[in-house]
């Protein structure tokens, strides 16, 4: 009969590599997670990066609010928050306009104590509207 596998000795690396392997099986995350987390650290996939603009905003739907520099959401904004599902294992770290309604974006995707805790949260001013306009 063939042999299908090499033969190798077991080092402590192969050991390690192991344990750590089954340390991310164990934990309380789903299977289909822990073996993307798996995949991607083994072949060294890069980090996917999410850019999201801030959904319905009074500005957007009302002339009136035009000028207005920072406008809250519309009600029908925060409705769609609620529709949006994110894979929090996958998350590491959630960048956000200073904003009012990139705020109430991120609050209405994240709308549960427990998410909002458990994915580290940071605003960076200069994602804010840069206005250029030479008219």
């Amino acid at each position: 009969m063939e042999q299908m596998f090499k033969e190798e000795t077991l080092t402590r690396e192969h050991i390690d590599q192991a344990e750590n392997m089954r340390k991310i099986l164990d934990d309380k995350k789903s299977v289909s997670a822990n073996i993307s987390n798996l995949t991607a650290k083994r072949i060294g996939f890069p980090k996917i990066i999410y850019y999201m603009r801030h959904f319905q905003a009074q500005h957007n739907v009302d002339a009136r609010y035009v000028n207005i520099l920072d406008p809250d959401l519309t009600k029908y904004g925060f409705e769609q928050g609620s529709k949006i599902i994110f894979d929090d294992d996958q998350l590491e770290l959630i960048i956000c306009s200073p904003l009012s309604r990139t705020i109430q974006t991120y609050l209405s995707i994240f709308n549960r104590t427990g998410r909002r805790q458990r994915i580290p949260f940071k605003l960076d001013a200069d994602l804010q509207v840069r206005n250029y306009d030479v008219r």
